[in-house]
């Protein structure tokens, strides 16, 4: 335990930067990183340059995999939001700011309204998704191959039965897909 302490300390005795600034803020470190900051912003909010927080990244395996963790679930919580902007299942809350006058005394009061409203369906966010999820069924391109055209009349019509069904059981016209 002793040669531990002796380690984390420099050549004359003084706790190195990287425990004082860095080892101790790993939770905070972690939230920062998943919350969507740079590497810049972290540096800064850790009082250290961006080159340190580099140097202290290569040195040091578990400040990396910290890094490399909280990346990780950043780009989970973006998907995340991505999907569920995909499908409309996104709320928002707006703010409006209002400031009235008296009109005997003068006096300004502020009065401030909010509202929450679901975004709709972002039909970009749901191509660019099925595209990426299922590749070979979403392509622009599709490479089909009919021996005759008795069959490639057949598979136009389940093509447009299978939608006219799903649009069916949709409501108001709006296509739904299964959640897990």
């Amino acid at each position: 335990m002793k040669q531990d302490a002796n380690k984390a300390r420099g050549k004359r005795g003084v706790k190195s930067t990287y425990n004082t600034k860095i080892l101790s803020r790993f939770d905070e470190i972690f939230e920062w990183r998943r919350d969507g900051h740079n590497a810049k912003n972290i540096a800064k909010m850790l009082g250290i340059s961006e080159n340190c927080l580099y140097q202290y990244k290569r040195k040091h395996p578990e400040f990396k995999e910290l890094l490399e963790a909280s990346s990780e679930a950043l780009v989970d919580n973006l998907e995340d939001t991505m999907f569920r902007m995909a499908l409309g299942k996104v709320k928002v809350k707006k703010t409006k700011r209002y400031i009235q006058t008296d009109g005997r005394t003068g006096a300004e009061n502020t009065k401030i309204e909010e509202t929450e409203e679901e975004l709709p369906p972002n039909a970009t966010l749901l191509i660019f998704s099925l595209k990426n999820l299922s590749p070979t069924k979403w392509r622009d391109v599709q490479d089909v191959t009919f021996n005759d055209m008795e069959n490639a009349k057949k598979n136009m019509d389940t093509v447009f039965a299978e939608m006219k069904e799903k649009l069916d059981k949709s409501e108001n016209g709006k296509l739904t897909l299964p959640t897990n």
